[in-house]
């Protein structure tokens, strides 16, 4: 990434604010590390989630270790996330779904917007199962605290995917 000189002070408030919370902690990037004047974290080894929350984003999760992520989700925040198997792939793997909101329980919720993000179209697409974990650790995780994500839940059904070629990626 190549930013003006002129534009530098603006690139670090942005990424002061929206970078992905935990991970710069655990994970130095030398780059941003030096952009927003912060020292240089020391790598940590991988812990194994074990479907604990929250998740340390410092390696590439297995298949496994995303569907007891979701788990832990659902079951760490009944009130906003509920599990699902929205289906079975080719080989009989469960097409597993976060359905997020103010009412994950409700049949349906007519007059909310319907978004659906979803990962692993394809078996090597390894930073969109990371992408789908952190997005919905992210949104049951700030509902309470960040207005921007409580009013996408009070006014929407999100569904999150975690992959939509579970045996791809398990193999």
């Amino acid at each position: 990434l190549t930013v003006p000189f002129v534009r530098k002070s603006s690139l670090a408030e942005y990424a002061r604010k929206f970078r992905p919370h935990k991970t710069m902690a655990t994970v130095g990037v030398p780059s941003l590390s030096r952009l927003l004047g912060e020292p240089l974290a020391e790598s940590r080894q991988p812990t194994g989630s074990g479907g604990g929350l929250p998740l340390e984003y410092d390696r590439y999760h297995s298949p496994q270790e995303g569907v007891a992520a979701f788990q832990a989700i659902a079951g760490q925040y009944p009130h906003l996330a509920r599990l699902e198997s929205i289906g079975r792939s080719v080989q009989g793997n469960d097409l597993w779904a976060l359905r997020i909101s103010d009412f994950p329980g409700a049949l349906e919720e007519r007059h909310e917007q319907k978004i659906f993000f979803c990962a692993l179209h394809h078996a090597r697409e390894w930073a969109t199962h990371e992408m789908i974990l952190y997005l919905a650790e992210y949104l049951v995780t700030r509902y309470d605290t960040d207005a921007r994500v409580k009013n996408i839940l009070d006014h929407s059904v999100v569904w999150v995917l975690l992959a939509v070629n579970p045996d791809g990626f398990q193999y």
